[in-house]
């Protein structure tokens, strides 16, 4: 059994993907000198704001509509041979629920800030949620989270 204590790092607020953009979800706005994903709110709480260029790992949870749970997992898996392509994507983990399907987890882990901010910026990504906006079943939950300790 793998041992790993987290400890969050910074957490994103409610109303992720109610931010118009053009064109759907995706895009990119800036902060200061930093460019951050508009899927991300830009309220001090978006991990794309963080200084640290240690690993990031980042949990979300999403819940298909009723009916739709088909849909949701192609999309996801759909999307894996980009991720797979992505340099600084180090472990992306695509999880269902096994007592309540509608539900995905997802676990990913990044080398740093730079290989998350590609990540959310890729048009495969963009893609990705513009698809799955639809088949939500309310806002996903999205964390970050550093490592702490971890057996190797």
């Amino acid at each position: 059994m793998n041992l790993l204590i987290i400890k969050v790092a910074i957490s994103c607020g409610p109303g992720l993907f109610t931010r118009p953009v053009a064109g759907g979800v995706g895009g990119i706005h800036r902060r200061g000198k930093r460019s951050c994903p508009d899927i991300m709110p830009c309220d001090g709480k978006n991990p794309f704001h963080e200084k640290e260029e240690s690993m990031i790992v980042v949990a979300a949870m999403l819940k298909a509509q009723e009916g739709r749970e088909k849909e949701m997992e192609d999309a996801l898996t759909a999307y894996m041979p980009q991720v797979q392509a992505e340099e600084g994507t180090l472990l992306y983990v695509v999880h269902r629920a096994r007592k309540n399907p509608e539900r995905f987890f997802i676990y990913e882990q990044y080398r740093d800030r730079d290989a998350l901010i590609h990540h959310g910026s890729t048009e495969a990504f963009k893609e990705l949620f513009n698809n799955l906006a639809p088949l939500l079943a309310g806002d996903p939950s999205i964390d970050t989270y550093e490592v702490v300790v971890a057996k190797q």
